[in-house]
């Protein structure tokens, strides 16, 4: 932000600077090229050597800034240094699939979706993508179904998108997480089963973990 804000201040002193010289010059005053008394000359030659300094220094200033932005940037906006949340990795989430049998899933998935964002949530080396971006994302790709995890991904600028299947038969809840690595295209496979909620916790946490660590 500090950058654009200079650089706006460099195309205002160049427009201010340009509009002294136009002012000054005979042909805007209505006067003969190369005439004019002496004070009033001095004085527009004042004026003009006043405005090419101020150019001269504003095109200076934006060079520099310039130079810096792409030289010595940081990885945040702006070539500024990361903040704690730019430095978090961004996980998507896409919808997970009810592969129980009919009379058993109910809204398994919606609820094992909804821990594992909890679990993101609570997660200080991890960010969760709006639900809301991501559905806007997943309406505006056309490709394979295979392709989406990684187009989703990196649309967003996430660094992993988490996909995958849900069962539930009697009391043994099974998951079978996709995890795509949105830089390298790299997935791996994350298996996990449990009987109660205590376990399930358990299970979920660790592969959040992982994501974290990684």
């Amino acid at each position: 932000m500090v950058r654009q804000s200079v650089l706006r201040c460099v195309l205002v002193a160049v427009l201010v600077g340009s509009l002294l010289i136009w002012m000054v010059s005979p042909a805007a005053a209505g006067g003969p090229v190369g005439g004019g008394g002496g004070t009033g000359s001095q004085v527009n030659e004042t004026l003009t050597a006043g405005a090419i300094v101020l150019i001269a220094a504003a095109v200076v200033a934006g060079g520099y800034f310039l130079y810096r932005g792409l030289h010595h940037g940081g990885t945040g906006p702006e070539g500024e240094k990361p903040t704690a949340v730019q430095s978090r990795r961004l996980i998507v989430i896409l919808p997970l699939e009810n592969t129980s049998p009919e009379a058993e899933g109910g809204d398994l998935a919606t609820h094992i979706a909804e821990t594992i964002s909890a679990a993101v949530r609570e997660s200080k080396g991890l960010l969760l993508a709006e639900p809301a971006k991501v559905q806007s994302a997943l309406a505006q790709i056309r490709i394979g179904p295979e392709e989406i995890p990684l187009a989703v991904g990196r649309r967003l600028g996430a660094k992993a998108v988490l996909e995958g299947t849900v069962s539930q038969f009697g009391a043994l809840t099974e998951l079978r997480l996709s995890i795509s690595e949105t830089a390298s295209g790299a997935v791996r496979s994350e298996y996990a089963a449990w009987a109660n909620d205590e376990d399930m916790k358990e299970n979920i946490g660790r592969i959040v973990r992982s994501l974290a660590e990684e």
